[in-house]
């Protein structure tokens, strides 16, 4: 068999965080039949918008997302994201997939709910199926829809599918339910818990396809990079990798190794040697988007780990000519770039690979962050989805790949309208200060009303002083 591709088609949101309704398209969606070609050609979309609009959310939402199709426990303050005022919170994706045989077009929904302990009260995922040649899909069929209110001897439904499991083993009866008892005990999801994929995927060929490769996807080639790669203490490599080096299993993002600026770093042979072959792979490019530099690990010999394992003890290093220095007393854009230097070459090369990287821009200067997201979309292959305040690439990347945050909660993600006389960068610095689309994309901020709440604050910390120095 062949390898199944995976594509995100839309992601939509409802109560999560600050957002109460949210649609996003990626530009595959646009066309449904892909060829063969359109699987290898690159998919992106831009996110941009002022501070607190839900950018962040997005990303947020695909790490639930991971978490879940990845078989992980969402974290304990899941509780956090539901909107205030709300019970519940809802998420809604389409993927496209295409196995040797067939193409399926799948949709995976899930819904939490508040209250003193988040339950993750609902999971739907149902699909069209068209065999390769076709161009239309076939009715769209419930799969497993599962209900954490659903108390019956079923562990979930439609009726017709899980008597379907049944009869392939009558043991599937007890198993399925065991599985769908201790998913909830774990809160993890029930249709990605790893008892029910097992079970499942033998019932039937559908099942096969969508939920091992779902499972797969979500482990191998999704990644979702929260804007805290980089600490003062330590940096977080992203790699694309089934390897997660994260002890903490709360959300996390799978294929990421961290390790120390303040001091060397201890790592097992076999994550050290996988760390290794990523700098390897990072100084092929890294020359070629910052002249003159290379990465080096210098080792500091053979050291035990914690729990007893054989590592190995070492530090990273820029290289410049002569000079060798440790990778801390680099620039906050450099190490930005090195840490998901090796995710970006994934999406460039891998066509079912999808990365979600917030705050991508964070240090990176303005002209080389459009060159390497021009570079990605011409020639790559995979996935990027990305949050930004630089506006560099909204001149250099396609206009169907930006979408932008509105100050309206119940309409958040929207697509620009512009005149042909101007970029998308002018037309959104021209809504930003004149209005023009369907909804308001800029909260009016006053500079005479900034400038006096500035003046205030300072005669307050004047009289503070004042105040300390008679107690004194």
């Amino acid at each position: 068999m062949g390898k199944n591709v995976v594509r995100l088609l839309s992601i939509e949101i409802n109560n999560f965080k600050n957002t109460r309704h949210g649609v996003l398209e990626l530009a595959s969606l646009k066309n449904k039949y892909l060829s063969d070609e359109d699987f290898s050609q690159a998919d992106m979309l831009g996110i941009y918008g002022q501070n607190g609009s839900g950018k962040t959310a997005v990303i947020e939402t695909l790490l639930c997302l991971k978490t879940l199709m990845s078989g992980n426990s969402l974290p304990e303050n899941i509780r956090d994201y539901i909107l205030k005022g709300e019970e519940k919170l809802d998420c809604k994706f389409e993927f496209l997939l295409r196995t040797d045989l067939t193409d399926y077009d799948v949709y995976y929904e899930f819904t939490v709910s508040g209250g003193e302990c988040a339950t993750l009260e609902k999971e739907v995922i149902s699909y069209k199926k068209r065999d390769k040649g076709s161009k239309s899909f076939g009715a769209k069929s419930n799969m497993i829809e599962y209900n954490f209110q659903n108390s019956d001897k079923r562990a979930f439904s439609p009726k017709t599918r899980f008597d379907k499991a049944i009869a392939a083993n009558k043991d599937n009866a007890v198993d399925i339910m065991v599985a769908r008892r201790m998913a909830e005990k774990e809160k993890k999801s029930f249709i990605f818990y790893h008892d029910t994929i097992k079970i499942l995927s033998k019932v039937s060929q559908d099942y096969f396809d969508i939920l091992l490769t779902l499972n797969n996807y979500a482990k191998t080639n999704l990644f979702v990079i929260k804007n805290e790669l980089v600490h003062n203490d330590a940096i977080s490599f992203a790699v694309p990798s089934e390897y997660d080096d994260n002890e903490d299993n709360d959300m996390v993002s799978m294929g990421e190794i961290t390790i120390l600026l303040n001091e060397p770093t201890v790592k097992p042979i076999e994550v050290y040697n996988n760390f290794k072959g990523m700098i390897e792979r990072s100084n092929k490019v890294i020359s070629m988007i910052i002249p003159d530099l290379s990465l080096e690990i210098k080792e500091y010999g053979m050291q035990l780990t914690q729990d007893g394992k054989d590592g190995m003890r070492f530090e990273l290093m820029s290289v410049r000519g002569e000079n060798r220095i440790p990778i801390k007393y680099e620039s906050e854009g450099i190490k930005k770039i090195i840490s998901i230097l090796n995710i970006l070459a994934a999406v460039f090369n891998d066509n079912s690979v999808c990365a979600a990287l917030d705050e991508v821009d964070a240090g990176v200067y303005e002209y080389l962050l459009g060159e390497i997201l021009s570079v990605i979309e011409d020639g790559g292959k995979g996935q990027l989805i990305f949050t930004s305040h630089n506006l560099r690439p909204l001149e250099m990347i396609d206009d169907d790949a930006l979408l932008f945050t509105t100050t309206n909660p119940e309409n958040r993600y929207i697509r620009l309208s512009k005149s042909k006389n101007n970029n998308m960068r002018d037309a959104y610095l021209r809504s930003i200060s004149l209005g023009g689309q369907k909804e308001d994309i800029y909260n009016t901020t006053n500079s005479f009303e900034i400038s006096h709440a500035f003046r205030k604050a300072g005669k307050l910390n004047v009289s503070d002083k004042s105040v300390k120095k008679d107690e004194q």
